[in-house]
């Protein structure tokens, strides 16, 4: 076991959201018995971690960092050489960019990947034919252009929801009677109903692609495609690359 590259999940952003990360780890690999996945640790402590956009939005706010510092310490204590956040919010730089920046500056082993990269490169590798990607997320990962700019620099044409149907995707996760954060099995149909709304607004407006910016939407959209839309789950290409960093002869074709 001291051998086995083990991979780290911060978890609890929501909690949902990382045993949808540990779920879809086992899906990418190639594995013929217990013993051939590899090793995952996830820590879910969600009671821990401030909630991420409300920091974002006003600084005075609980900062989930050191929460979240002290958990990618206590995956790298139990041996993890890589880790995620299945957190899109979190990966604005006020948060994402602070707990990388940490690990480089301190001389950590310890690896953290992002989505929003394995995103695009994902992608990129997957549907090299598609030019115009949108993508629905949170009020905060739109405002901060987290996928605008990761898809642009990539030379993409990137496709934003117009305001009406931005709200309605942000009631789909926050909602406290029909949202995904309240009720995620199953998921209520008026969550259901925002969404698929958002990616018919986002084909009418040219997307080929759109990109599930939030880990709570592809709990509540798991089709690959519909009503001929791609739909791009980061939760998977994350899972893709995490399995590839520790063991990619047991990466899924």
């Amino acid at each position: 076991m001291s051998d086995q590259k083990i991979i780290g999940i911060l978890g609890g952003l929501g909690p949902a959201a990382g045993a949808d990360l540990f779920h879809k780890i086992i899906e990418e690999t190639t594995a013929t018995c217990d013993q051939d996945h590899p090793a995952v640790a996830l820590l879910s402590y969600a009671d821990r971690i401030p909630d991420r956009a409300t920091y974002i939005r006003d600084s005075a706010k609980p900062n989930p960092v050191p929460p979240m510092w002290d958990v990618l310490m206590h995956l790298q204590r139990v041996g993890a050489s890589v880790a995620s956040v299945p957190c899109i919010t979190a990966h604005v730089s006020v948060i994402f960019g602070v707990l990388r920046d940490r690990l480089a500056q301190e001389g950590h082993a310890l690896r953290l990947l992002s989505m929003i990269e394995e995103t695009v490169k994902f992608i990129q590798k997957q549907y090299p034919e598609i030019k115009k990607v949108g993508a629905i997320s949170t009020w905060a990962t739109k405002r901060h252009r987290l996928f605008e700019q990761a898809l642009v620099g990539a030379g993409f044409e990137f496709v934003p929801p117009d305001d009406d149907i931005q709200d309605g995707v942000e009631a789909a996760i926050y909602d406290p009677q029909f949202g995904i954060k309240a009720i995620s099995s199953p998921v209520h149909p008026q969550a259901r109903e925002n969404l698929v709304r958002s990616l018919r607004h986002l084909r009418q407006k040219g997307a080929e692609a759109v990109i599930l910016g939030c880990t709570e939407l592809p709990i509540g959209i798991p089709e690959s495609e519909i009503e001929g839309v791609i739909t791009i789950d980061p939760t998977r290409a994350l899972a893709r690359a995490l399995i590839h960093a520790v063991a990619p002869d047991k990466l899924r074709k």
